[in-house]
């Protein structure tokens, strides 16, 4: 990674890193791109995203890291599983598994722009107060 960092700076081009390792995607990236099911449901900087997600998803995948101040017990996760491609509904790809959920989710959804400056497909994204990493 620092000699792609290096590389980077030196060159003046950006690097598009794709990772399941958000620890990595942290003290890396200065953007996050979240994706669920082949669409891309939140963007913006990096510790914004980390510290207050506003996709209920986003928040999940950090919910489910594990955590330095707890020690013992579960991790969370996110409960259901990922739809088949060809099983894909015409509203939100993460309705089924979303504990926010409300009847106006399975109406088709698009990247909103929010008041910071990120995008969020999530209907309800500038009314949830989602969680983040600990902080």
């Amino acid at each position: 990674m620092d000699v792609l960092a290096e590389i980077s700076a030196r060159s003046g081009m950006a690097i598009l890193f794709i990772s399941h390792d958000l620890g990595l995607v942290s003290q890396t990236c200065s953007r996050i791109v979240t994706m669920y099911a082949g669409e891309v449901v939140e963007n913006g900087a990096a510790d914004d995203v980390l510290v207050r997600p506003r996709h209920p998803y986003t928040s999940g995948l950090l919910r489910s890291l594990p955590s330095f101040t707890q020690r013992k017990g579960r991790l969370n996760s996110i409960s259901g599983r990922v739809p088949r491609p060809g099983d894909f509904s015409d509203g939100c790809r993460f309705e089924e598994r979303c504990t926010h959920a409300q009847p106006e989710c399975s109406r088709r959804q698009v990247l909103l722009p929010l008041p910071d400056g990120r995008l969020a497909r999530c209907r309800r994204s500038a009314e949830l107060d989602l969680p983040g990493v600990d902080t």
